[in-house]
């Protein structure tokens, strides 16, 4: 997941035992100074709970102030989570996340990479994308894993498939994960991928299979000891930047709920002018209230619903008792929701 608002309120509502039975990776993708700090709070609430979560940069853009620190992208967080109001280290300062390098960067963050080991004595993970030709990616490993001075047991590899338009044949990340499993002895394998769409306006609502799973079933299905991994409900994509004075169109009310291997979409189309603003008395917090009714009376409610704080929050909202009126509020209570779903393993109880 993201270092978004929605995507970090959610984390820092997830439990002891969520955080003990699923492995989270959030990618950093936006630099704003309150997200900066948003992260960090996150990152604590999650260590504090048991986990030390990946860190990954893979998917920040190239525009991003980050990308021009001394240290690395990562260096603004680290002192944020290490450094005293003064500048000095903490004498307790330990890094809780673990770094997750790119498979293509460059040798200057590599070097950065580097020093977060030297620091901090730091497991890492690599990603790699699941179309990446075997022979590249075990150039490219080879050369991180030099780089960084670390062992493959000390790695997390995580297998990228992007977004999956429909149930794509495993043999190509097959035969990737079988050849990289063969040569070395990860702490992990995870293959991951997401089925929701960039954009929605096209959408109907209603139930959609989760192509992820599938993908991961026919994988272990190959006798490939890998685990399952996804991009929650939001696009694997990070959309880029907006440009200066673009003005951003506000969201129809939406939720995407996860169920056992699938997922049910439900939104409320507001009505709009002609340069897309909704019409004076539209109110998204109402049209949100409808929409979390038609989720609490779903199928996937009934089955899937773990207590946990999103689907507290969407009973709430669907009584009226609370307003959520922003994205990130719809995406916060989805997330949540995904999230204990995964710790419960409600997918292999489908």
């Amino acid at each position: 997941m993201r270092n978004k608002s929605g995507e970090l309120e959610a984390l820092r509502k997830v439990t002891p035992s969520e955080a003990r039975a699923v492995r989270i990776c959030v990618d950093l993708v936006s630099d704003g100074p309150e997200l900066l700090k948003g992260l960090a709070a996150a990152l604590e609430h999650l260590t504090n709970n048991g986990q030390k979560p990946l860190l990954d940069v893979t998917q920040l853009h190239q525009s991003s102030l980050l990308r021009d620190q001394p240290g690395g992208p990562l260096d603004p967080v680290v002192r944020i989570l290490t450094e005293e109001p003064d500048g000095q280290l903490r004498l307790d300062a330990e890094l809780p996340f673990t770094p997750v390098v790119p498979l293509g960067t460059d040798d200057r963050e590599l070097r950065g990479y580097a020093l977060l080991r030297e620091s901090f004595d730091c497991a890492f993970g690599i990603r790699v994308r699941a179309s990446c030709p075997a022979e590249l990616a075990v150039d490219r490993i080879e050369r991180c894993l030099t780089g960084l001075k670390t062992a493959p047991e000390a790695v997390e590899l995580l297998v990228d498939a992007g977004f999956l338009r429909r149930t794509i044949p495993s043999s190509e990340c097959g035969r990737l994960i079988a050849g990289l499993a063969a040569r070395y002895s990860f702490q992990s394998i995870t293959v991951l991928g997401g089925s929701i769409p960039a954009k929605r306006h096209q959408l109907d609502g209603g139930v959609r299979p989760r192509h992820e799973f599938t993908l991961w079933q026919q994988l272990k299905a190959g006798s490939l000891d890998v685990r399952y991994g996804d991009y929650g409900i939001v696009h694997p994509s990070a959309a880029a930047p907006a440009k200066s004075g673009e003005g951003r169109v506000q969201p129809n009310p939406y939720l995407f709920y996860t169920g056992g291997r699938r997922s049910r979409y439900a939104f409320r189309a507001m009505a709009r002018d002609d340069k897309r603003k909704p019409l004076p008395g539209e109110d998204p917090g109402e049209h949100f209230r409808e929409v979390a009714q038609e989720m609490v009376g779903s199928v996937e409610y009934e089955q899937s619903a773990t207590g946990s704080w999103g689907d507290r929050r969407l009973e709430e909202c669907s009584r009226g008792d609370v307003v959520a009126k922003r994205s990130q509020d719809w995406i916060a209570i989805g997330t949540s929701h995904h999230i204990a779903h995964l710790a419960a393993r409600g997918d292999r109880a489908a």
